[in-house]
């Protein structure tokens, strides 16, 4: 299997508590009719929600409750394994990917007329493809045919059916994409069609402006400190400081592959002269690329094949790790000969088979070689594996060389020499040049500045000169501005220093308060100072933990959703600057954009009838004490051996309406535990839209509790992290999470897992789509 970052909290053992179903005497107090047998209400007939306020029936899926009995509560458990192997004779149930995935491509996919959702035929049986099977896809099925010419237009094809699916079950419920604004004086040029935006960084904007200033400079403000970690702006971080990868991303250049307008990888011509790419008999793929004669360092050094390859090959090995151990985690190369390389410690010989990486060949001194891992293929996303920048080699390596028998890269036996105390001594040199500012200007640069000036000292700020060498970006565009002066800025002193031009620039204005302060500034300065707004490719969500309480059920995140006035928030929240979206993207996202035209998603637009006959077709039609409902809080008569131990338990947070046992089956309530972190601008007004009268008349209780954010990630995943946990399952809703979803290809293969082991570490949601499970039995 793909080797993967972490995406989510590592998986510990869950110790749930065995808690006893509670009696209906505690149930709470509604006033209903006698019990008798409730009669469903009849649905009207299909109409738009967009159109009116009529309801209309949306597809429904099969209950898949038991794919969540996995916990030895003392009640049934389902095992997980793959028909006919070894150890899984009595496996249950496995997932639809294992069982056809492997062999099915886009040609196999079959398209419901009716709701856009994708099925295929198999064993004369038609199959849902579910969220797990679909995210798997999108980078693995992605094999270029017919009306899908390359890997990134097969992406596209298999996510606009994940989009589909995502948007019908909604395993969270999306709010609004968040904006930013930018402010600049007029008498910059180039921001108007070339802005910072989520898919164009600051660093890329930059070469396309251009300024009347005589001095030929501008002075851009950040709210944020620089670190001084200019030539490795992760380094021993698990996040970069946005300062200091915007310096990297202005001095650090020549990269490989890059992005596309469109936001495809695409190999950087500027660079690149020439490439071949060939399909190995054992799977793998080999990329031989070849650069360009004329490529230079700042100070006029050529530039060389080794010099994109010494920062890999250097933080890799066992003298990188000890430098910085986190490498190891964050690299994602996925080369062919990768672990061998990895765990070579020296005190040998490095030209052996334990101290080469197979998979990466010096060929020569303008032309070298990199082979993706068969495991990690085929893969969409295959290419940003080589987005690689040109990085001075003598700055990692010294006077160590990277070398190559015909076997393989190596690094001389000299990189590996220790101190009389066993610890490498390359090291010491890797970490001055990661992080030291001193080391700063010993080496030259590759990007379309240079670090001249770097003061650590209150005002931050660094003096960027322009690189005369620099080749350009993808399309050639070298920088106007002879120099660029970043500096820290307090918000406070943000529109004083624009107006007295002391200041040009101010991107990343994200706090939504100022960002509406920010634009009548702006309006008010008589074209002195322009806004520009821009999505920052981050959605806050309604986020579900979709295994417990009415939230593991379809229609009741379906239901919430259509209760919920997404426009009257955003309207609140961002002055209409942002935008709500339907579905897992950010509104400029290659991927929704390739298939805009025929992309199918419910806007969910606030219809409250659309609500409650969705919530009585899923079964929301009894009253506290098993009889038909009529006001109050509406609860779902469900099969005992369908409910584990922390559902039979669910009750609301304050504990005035319960899940009840009856006649052998349990009644729970709609009644949604809402974990709001306080104090924050979102969780203020998304309270207020949570106690809509709309919820309450449609039969839905709402409770929110106010804490911390460790807290809510204590009841999200259930597990005392940080000492906040008290073991009663409660929380099935949260708004501490912002969902950050890629520009260009998003990679979610492992997200919607419903194998027990990756469920753990990567499904956030906690959710099973129940078209994924396969029964055995």
């Amino acid at each position: 299997m793909k080797t993967r970052l972490l995406r989510s909290l590592a998986a510990l053992a869950a110790m749930l508590m065995v808690l006893s179903a509670l009696s209906c005497q505690n149930a709470g107090q509604n006033t209903e009719a006698p019990s008798q047998a409730p009669s469903r209400t009849e649905s009207p007939e299909s109409a738009d929600p967009e159109g009116s306020d009529k309801p209309v029936r949306l597809p429904k899926e099969a209950d898949a409750m038991k794919a969540a009995l996995t916990e030895a509560d003392g009640y049934p458990v389902y095992q997980y394994g793959e028909k006919g192997l070894p150890g899984y004779e009595k496996a249950d149930y496995t997932s639809l990917y294992a069982e056809y995935g492997k062999d099915i491509t886009l040609a196999d996919v079959l398209e419901d007329p009716d709701t856009g959702l994708a099925y295929i035929m198999a064993e004369g049986r038609k199959l849902p493809l579910g969220l797990d099977f679909l995210s798997r896809a999108m980078i693995y099925n992605c094999t270029p045919s017919g009306d899908y010419p390359s890997e990134e237009d097969a992406y596209c094809a298999w996510w606009r059916f994940y989009a589909a699916r995502w948007n019908l079950l909604l395993p969270e419920i999306p709010l609004y994409e968040e904006p930013a604004v930018m402010l600049y004086r007029s008498e910059l040029s180039g921001p108007d069609s070339h802005p910072v935006s989520a898919e164009r960084s600051l660093s890329n904007a930059l070469l396309y402006w251009n300024t009347k200033k005589e001095s030929d400079r501008i002075i851009i403000g950040t709210p944020e400190s620089f670190a001084g970690q200019f030539r490795y702006p992760a380094y021993k971080k698990e996040t970069e400081a946005g300062p200091d990868l915007t310096v990297n991303e202005l001095t650090n250049g020549l990269e490989l592959v890059t992005l596309s307008e469109d936001g495809r990888p695409v190999f950087n011509r500027t660079v690149v002269h020439d490439h071949e790419e060939k399909e190995n008999e054992d799977g793998s793929r080999t990329y031989t690329i070849t650069l360009w004669e004329d490529l230079r360092f700042s100070d006029g050094t050529p530039v060389t094949a080794k010099d994109y390859l010494a920062f890999p090959l250097a933080f890799l090995s066992a003298v990188g790790h000890e430098a910085d151990s986190s490498f190891y985690e964050k690299a994602a190369y996925h080369f062919t000969g990768e672990d061998t390389f990895r765990f070579y410690e020296g005190g040998g010989s490095t030209s052996e088979p334990e101290g080469v990486f197979s998979g990466v060949r010096l060929l020569s001194e303008k032309t070298f070689s990199l082979t993706v891992a068969s495991s990690d293929l085929p893969d969409a996303n295959a290419l940003s594996a080589l987005r690689l920048t040109a990085q001075y080699a003598p700055m990692w390596l010294g006077d160590s060389e990277i070398r190559d028998d015909g076997k393989g890269c190596y690094l001389t036996e000299d990189f590996y020499e220790r101190a009389p105390d066993g610890h490498y001594t390359a090291a010491g040199r890797l970490r001055a040049s990661a992080g030291d500012p001193e080391t700063l200007m010993l080496y030259p640069f590759s990007g379309p500045y240079v670090v001249q000036h770097y003061s650590g000292n209150a005002p931050q700020s660094v003096i960027l000169a322009k690189n005369e060498y620099y080749a350009g970006d993808m399309r050639g565009q070298k920088a106007s501005i002879e120099t660029v002066i970043l500096k820290t800025v307090p918000d406070h002193e943000v529109f004083r220093q624009l107006e007295d031009a002391t200041l040009d620039v101010y991107t990343g204005i994200k706090d939504l308060e100022i960002i509406r302060e920010a634009a009548a500034f702006a309006e008010g300065s008589q074209g002195t100072v322009k806004a520009a707004s821009y999505g920052l490719g981050k959605t806050n969500v309604l986020h579900f933990r979709a295994d417990l309480g009415p939230v593991q059920f379809q229609e009741v995140r379906q239901a919430l959703a259509f209760l919920l006035d997404r426009k009257a928030l955003l309207g609140e929240l961002a002055g209409g600057l942002g935008i709500a979206p339907d579905g897992p993207y950010t509104e400029n996202s290659f991927y929704k954009k390739a298939v805009q035209n025929g992309l199918r998603l419910q806007s969910y637009p606030k219809n409250e009838a659309q609500a409650r006959l969705l919530l009585e077709e899923g079964g929301w039609v009894y009253n506290a004490h098993g009889g038909p409902y009529v006001s109050g809080v509406r609860y779902k008569k469900i099969p005992a051996e369908l409910l584990n131990g922390k559902n039979r338990a669910y009750t609301a947070s304050d504990g005035s309406v319960q899940t009840y046992e009856k006649d052998g089956f349990f009644y729970m309530p709609l009644a949604v535990n809402f974990f709001a972190v306080k104090d924050t601008f979102l969780s203020e007004n998304l309270k207020a839209l949570l106690q809509d009268e709309a919820l309450k008349s449609a039969g839905m209780l709402v409770q929110v509790t106010d804490a911390s954010f460790k807290e809510a990630m204590d009841e999200l995943y259930e597990r005392p992290l940080s000492g906040y946990y008290r073991g009663l399952p409660l929380y099935c809703a949260f708004d501490a999470f912002t969902r950050e979803y890629a520009v260009s290809l998003e990679d979610d293969s492992v997200r919607f897992s419903i194998d027990p082991e990756e469920f753990e570490l990567f499904n956030e949601n906690f959710f099973r789509d129940p078209a994924d499970i396969i029964w055995l039995k």
